[in-house]
This record gives structure tokens, C-alpha cells and sequence, in this order.
């Protein structure tokens, strides 16, 4: 046991189910209702565990009277896109760094969701991987077309929440870096 513990470390943690960006009306509007006036998918991805789709979508908010962008992460249940929407505002210049939104296993409708962890990125990040105790994942790095930010999704089996969690920016001239706490949940 020793010996593959000593391989795993010097070969790194083993990679697991990468989430993969799919095609999407990019631009466009949603298909759904999404609060908010000018909003604009941003891209969409595969999840890696769970192998269930989610749709990110941005729109811009004056919310007691400052600019905010709104990031909005589309789940599908009962057979439709949407049907559960979490979104968060946040001023323009926060989103230009690793930031995470959330981090939770979606259920309000929708089943079958993992842990899934989303927020943004600096533009000039080419991915974020997720490092865990169960090896290391592969997200999906979404372009807003608008703005000096991009989206990042990444999935995880729920048990990889019991122990802490670091994300990791790649392909930016400074990958930034971020670790999150252990949260019990179904440990």
C-alpha cells in the first residue's frame, strides 16, 4: 500500500471524468425565463460525473444602484433546460480572478447532479482543474463573449467534498489558486 501511495504522489493524483464544453446557441437568448434584461448564453457543458448538461448565461443588473453582472448556471430537470437557476451578481471587477460561486449538488428539480462547482475566471485562463482527494478533474472553461471574464464549471463525486478541495487555473500567465474548506456532506 505504501509502495502506491508513493507512485500516486510521484505521479500525481489519478485524473478523473473531465467536463466537456458542448454546443450551444452561444450569444443567444435562453430558452427559458432567466430575471433580468439583456442576458446571453455564454456556453454550455457536459458534467463529467454525472453526465447531466448545465447552460451558463450572463446578464447585467443595477442592484442597489451599482453595475452587476449576473452569472446563471441552467440545470435541466422534468425534461427541460432551466427549470433550476441559480444565479450570482457580483460587481464587474470581481470577476476578473478565480472567484468561486458556488459550490453545492443541485437538487431543488432536478436528480442525478454531482457536486458541482462553478464561478469565474481570468479570460486569459485555458482551464481550471479541481484537485481532491479522489484524484484530480478537468472543468470546463466557458468565454463570455462580453467582458473580461470567463465561466468555469467542474463536477465532482459528492464524497470529494469531506476533504478540502484546491481549483487551479491553467494556461494564464499567473495560474491562480484557490482551496476550499472540507464541508460535510455525506461523509
Amino acid at each position: 500500500m505504501a509502495l502506491l501511495l508513493a507512485l500516486v504522489a510521484l505521479l500525481g493524483a489519478p485524473a478523473g471524468p473531465t467536463v466537456r464544453t458542448q454546443p450551444c446557441d452561444e450569444g443567444g437568448r435562453p430558452g427559458y425565463f432567466v430575471p433580468g434584461g439583456d442576458v446571453a448564453i455564454v456556453g454550455c457543458a457536459r458534467l463529467g460525473v454525472s453526465g447531466k448538461p448545465v447552460e451558463f448565461s450572463v446578464g447585467r443588473e443595477r442592484i442597489g444602484g451599482e453595475a452587476q453582472v449576473c452569472l446563471n448556471a441552467a440545470y435541466r430537470g422534468r425534461g427541460q433546460m432551466g427549470i433550476y437557476i441559480p444565479s450570482v451578481c457580483r460587481s464587474p471587477s470581481a470577476l476578473r480572478e478565480l472567484t468561486v460561486f458556488r459550490v453545492e449538488v443541485p437538487r431543488q428539480a432536478v436528480r442525478g447532479y454531482r457536486l458541482v462547482i462553478w464561478g469565474t475566471v481570468p479570460r486569459s485562463a485555458r482551464g481550471v482543474v479541481a484537485r481532491h482527494r479522489g484524484g484530480r478533474t478537468t472543468g470546463a472553461v466557458l468565454r463570455a463573449n462580453r467582458g473580461s471574464f470567463s465561466a468555469f464549471v467542474v463536477e465532482l463525486p459528492v464524497r470529494a467534498a469531506c476533504h478540502p478541495i484546491e481549483l487551479r487555473t491553467t494556461g494564464s500567465s499567473a495560474p491562480a489558486r484557490e482551496r476550499l474548506a472540507a464541508r460535510p456532506m455525506r461523509c
